[in-house]
């Protein structure tokens, strides 16, 4: 399932498929043209005339009681306080699927300020394993040292150490603990 569906929500949606092999996905977002913008542009991760992935838009909790819960959750909206109508629902639909009893799967919030999301808070509240999005920021680091540098010189880099360094500057920063 994925909460969002601008820009990050198609890296969610080709992890999700390309890497996870995940066949459908929920899409949990308050407004239908940007949900009919992802389920378009999705349309590209279909391979060799495959079908895939199918993505569900879940606009209600009435809805999201019907469909099975996912084990992947991934966060790709900015950590603001639900205001209007829409982004309420959106809220009461993703507590409807973390608060199920039952197996309790991943979630990842790609937002990381502040550090601990809302949603972070609300996957704990339930038992589900949360995951942070400064986390995300380190893959992305050291992916991008290995384009630069190159496969040898990213061998060589410590990646205890500079995994330990990342974490540490991220529990100290102001910046994202908030």
């Amino acid at each position: 399932m994925i909460i969002g569906a601008g820009g990050a929500s198609r890296a969610a949606v080709y992890a999700l498929s390309a890497e996870l092999d995940c066949k459908t996905m929920y899409i949990i977002n308050r407004d239908d043209g940007e949900v009919a913008a992802l389920l378009r542009d999705a349309q590209a991760y279909r391979k060799d005339g495959q079908t895939g992935p199918d993505l569900i838009h879940v606009k209600s909790v009435d809805q999201a009681k019907q469909l099975d819960t996912p084990y992947y959750i991934i966060g790709t909206v900015p950590d603001f306080e639900p205001k209007t109508e829409q982004e309420l629902e959106a809220r009461a639909i993703l507590a409807e699927f973390l608060s199920r009893n039952g197996d309790k799967g991943i979630l990842l919030d790609m937002c990381f300020k502040p550090r601990v999301t809302r949603q972070i808070k609300l996957g704990e509240k339930y038992g589900w394993q949360t995951v942070q999005g400064t986390g995300i920021i380190g893959h992305q680091i050291e992916e991008q040292w290995r384009l630069w540098a190159g496969d040898e010189a990213s061998k060589r880099v410590p990646k205890k150490e500079a995994w330990a360094v990342l974490q540490k500057a991220a529990e100290e920063s102001k910046a994202v603990n908030f």
